[in-house]
Formats: structure tokens, sequence, C-alpha cells
């Protein structure tokens, strides 16, 4: 058998389906080359509940060394999968959609090749899966070998995002669509030498990070900001959310295309965006890469 395709599996899928309840805590698949899993939540085996809604289950380490394409989506929590780990080598695709706390880790102590990418969809993440989201996103998206592409979307945190608790070298783009704060953005930036793409659906910002000691007099503190080490071409603020302060909004902003020196494409909220023609006019001759960004 080289490919595995389940469509509207059971939401308390388990592995010990594969092995049995007894069966040993390590699963080969040894000549698999496409492995597919579709969660279908108002769908149960009727046994094995533990699998979907918490408690004690069996770590186990799935291999499937010949696999070149893997796809799981889950619609709910499932700690069966949570607490698996795959591991691969040469694989072309993987794609993990689903709350934090149904999908599995990368396994890998060793080198991997990903020839395309890795598409990582975290729909939800409850506040007793905050370890697990960061040993999740962490495992498959830290520096272990080439990946030509890697996104990473999160829908929903139930809490604060740590930028001191990544990994993510090897992320490519990043669409954040919650709350984040702009200190914690800041932080993320100098963290991912290797994000080219960057969309955040909410700011959060009501005071100033240390770097921007004076709203009012922010053209005059801009003199002394230095560029961050980042990659980021394109720059989406789409949102801000709720308590933000709006001259603190405006000079944050202003801050973030300051910082990114290759920035080329930038979509900033209207409330802002009236002031960023003055804004580059003003400082376009001591940041000369402020006249090559597009602006929506």
């Amino acid at each position: 058998m080289n490919k595995l395709q389940l469509v509207n599996a059971p939401a308390d899928f388990s592995w010990s389906w594969f092995v049995g309840e007894d069966g040993s805590a390590d699963i080969v698949f040894s000549s698999l080359t496409n492995f597919s899993l579709d969660l279908d939540a108002a769908s149960r085996r009727g046994h094995g509940q533990m699998a979907a809604t918490g408690g004690w289950v069996q770590q186990r380490c799935v291999y499937m060394p010949k696999i070149t394409s893997i796809a799981i989506k889950a619609r709910e929590r499932n700690a069966d999968l949570a607490a698996s780990r795959l591991f691969v080598q040469n694989i072309g695709s993987i794609s993990l959609k689903g709350p934090a706390g149904a999908l599995p880790q990368c396994a890998n102590s060793t080198e991997y090749s990903v020839a395309n990418y890795i598409d990582i969809d975290v729909t939800g993440a409850a506040p007793e899966d905050k370890e697990h989201f960061y040993q999740l996103t962490n495992s498959w998206l830290q520096s272990r070998s080439f990946i030509n592409r890697s996104w990473l979307r999160i829908n929903h945190l139930g809490f604060d995002l740590d930028a001191s608790l990544v990994s993510w070298d090897n992320l490519c783009s990043l669409d954040i669509c919650c709350d984040v704060g702009f200190g914690t953005l800041v932080d993320l930036l100098r963290q991912l030498a290797n994000l080219d793409s960057l969309h955040v659906d909410r700011l959060y910002a009501a005071e100033l990070i240390p770097e921007i000691r004076d709203i009012e007099g922010i053209i005059y503190a801009c003199d002394f900001v230095e560029p961050i080490s980042t990659s980021v071409k394109s720059l989406e603020i789409s949102g801000f959310a709720q308590g933000c302060v709006s001259n603190v909004l405006a000079a944050s902003i202003k801050y973030l295309l300051l910082v990114v020196p290759l920035l080329e494409k930038a979509y900033v909220p209207e409330e802002v965006a009236f002031s960023i023609d003055s804004f580059i006019k003003q400082l376009g001759h001591t940041y000369p890469h402020l006249s090559n960004i597009t602006f929506n």
C-alpha cells in the first residue's frame, strides 16, 4: 500500500486502530507515499473517545520513511493525534489544519528535506494547549534543512503569543488572524529572519514600546531608528483590536515602515493611511527605502 486516504474519518481517530490497543508505541508505514486524513466532527467510532476529548493517551512515533505528501485536517481536539510524532524524510508537501490540540509534531532528530512546502493552519488553541502549540509549530518550522516555502496561519489563541518561545527559523509567510500586541510583532520580526510576508488581522497598540518614546515627536524620534534584520517584503495590517489608542497606532505603524528595510508592499488601515504621504516626504531622505514601498 502506497496511498492511504481517510475521508470523513471519525473524530475520535486513534493510531491504535492500526496496531490494536496493546500494540507497539511505534508504527511504521514502510511503503506509504501519500497520507490524507480528514476528520468529521459529527462522526464517532463509539470507542476510544479519550483520543478526542483528552485524558491519558499513549505517545506514539509514526514512521513514514517514503512519504512524499501528508494532509491532516481536524475540526476539534484529538489528544491521540496531538500526542503523536511523525518521522518523515525527503517529503514534498505537508498540510496540517485544525486546532493545535489535534495536530501532530515532527519527530525528526536528524535533518529532513522538504522539496515544496509546509502549510500549517492552526484554527484554534485553547489555554491548555499553549505548550503543545509551541512544540507543534517549532517542530515543523525550526531550522533543519532547506524548505522552499512555508506558511503558518493562526486563527485563534486562548493566550498571548510569546515571541520568545518560537523557533520558526524556516517560516516564510505568517498570517495572524487574532489580536497581537505591537511589541510582540516587533519581537517576531527580530526573531524570524527568513520571513518575507506578514499579515496581522488585529493589531493591538495601547502603549508605546521603548523604541518609540514620544508620540507627538515621532518624526524627530525616528532619526535614531535602526532597521531590523528581516526579509519581509509584504506587510499587511488589516485592522485594530479593541482598546487601542489612535496616536499610538499611527506611531507604531510608521515605526514598522522604518525598521523593515526590504519592504515593497504595505497595507495599512484607512485611519492612518492619510498621514503616510507626509510622513514619507519628511523622512524619505533619511530612509530611502520608503520611496520603494507601494501602499494600498
